[in-house]
């Protein structure tokens, strides 16, 4: 399943047909909080976060400690909406997939590759050739709902008790630091964020939030880790972010389950969250996703040309790859194109159905 499966707004499918606002407005906050991340992650790899700043390092660590694993808890509480009693209807969206996947693989590729000089990390042609096992960043993430879905599909259909898949899939996640298993493959992210995405399908099933007492001593556990826990700041060498919370094992996974269990409930029950605003990113969740991490690379390299503050560029740059991608979609959904682009398998199903 795409995102765009957990956000459209123009089609006729089951998740249109039963979409809840709040989970619109949650996706919102994921997608503004992934972004959030890239632009901060961009600014401190590439050294241009000065001293003075060291708020940068402290709100990367903050958003990284949840922001991928709340994704995750999101796309199996849709997984469970749409396919849990529909199984017949994955295919499509595995289709879209694999699509979305390879292309925008491919045109990160390019991108980087004609902007070598001003991307943090760099990739070449031949890299296209191993997305099969090894996904180019930020695509990872299409390549690990992929497998999810392909696996709880198998799971739903084989009736495995889904308590069985959660209690298996939190012992994967908290001990995926110490599993060696085909290093030259995606597994560590598969295997941790496989609870996430399992909690998300029980969330739905279950029909209701833990509640707030559940919510708040979960989140007090993750804040009391994250006190003991917290990094400092950015550390040298080419991955900064060593030794911050969201790589720490075991504590990454219960730091991570405890806060988003506590924004799942804020969501859920809280009226004034579900806003307009949110809402509007949340449909247009997959556009914001595919398309931002060329944004802000771009504005990174712009502002950072005119000497903008550093606080300055985080927020303009957020704003601007998320709203950006939201017109894009718009004016292609004017056109009449925007599926062959977002949802290729959904578009040529229609157009076969004309056709008959």
């Amino acid at each position: 399943m795409t995102l765009k499966n957990m956000c459209t707004s123009n089609s006729g499918d089951a998740v249109d047909a039963r979409r809840l606002s709040w989970i619109d407005s949650l996706k919102g906050f994921a997608i503004i909080c992934v972004v959030l991340g890239h632009v901060l992650s961009g600014s401190l790899t590439a050294g241009g976060v000065p001293v003075s700043h060291s708020f940068g390092p402290h709100l990367f660590q903050a958003v990284h400690a949840f922001h991928m694993p709340l994704f995750f808890l999101i796309s199996g509480f849709v997984f469970s909406l749409a396919y849990y009693d529909a199984l017949s209807k994955v295919k499509v969206q595995l289709a879209d997939l694999a699509v979305s996947y390879v292309v925008f693989s491919a045109l990160i590729v390019a991108f980087k590759v004609l902007c070598a000089r001003f991307v943090n990390r760099p990739a070449s042609f031949d890299d296209l050739l191993a997305i099969w096992r090894l996904p180019i960043s930020p695509y990872w993430y299409l390549y690990v709902l992929f497998v999810f879905y392909v696996i709880s599909a198998f799971a739903v259909k084989m009736r495995v008790p889904l308590l069985a898949l959660v209690l298996v899939s939190l012992f994967l996640s908290a001990f995926a630091d110490f599993i060696s298993l085909a290093p030259d493959f995606c597994i560590w992210r598969l295997l941790f964020y496989s609870s996430f995405f399992c909690l998300g399908i029980l969330a739905h099933r279950a029909g209701r939030a833990p509640g707030w007492p559940v919510s708040i001593a979960a989140l007090c556990v993750s804040l009391t880790l994250c006190a003991f826990y917290w990094s400092p700041g950015w550390a040298d060498g080419p991955d900064g972010s060593v030794g911050m919370v969201h790589t720490v094992p075991v504590v990454s996974t219960i730091v991570a389950l405890g806060i988003c269990v506590f924004i799942y409930q804020a969501f859920k029950t809280v009226k004034w969250l579900d806003c307009r605003t949110l809402a509007l990113c949340g449909r247009y969740c997959l556009e914001i996703y595919l398309l931002h991490c060329f944004l802000t690379a771009g504005f990174r390299v712009v502002f950072g040309a005119f000497g903008c503050h550093f606080v300055a560029i985080v927020i303009i740059s957020t704003i601007l790859s998320t709203a950006i991608p939201i017109l894009f979609a718009m004016w292609l959904e004017r056109l009449g194109v925007h599926d062959i682009l977002f949802r290729p398998a959904h578009w040529f199903k229609r157009r076969a159905a004309r056709s008959e």
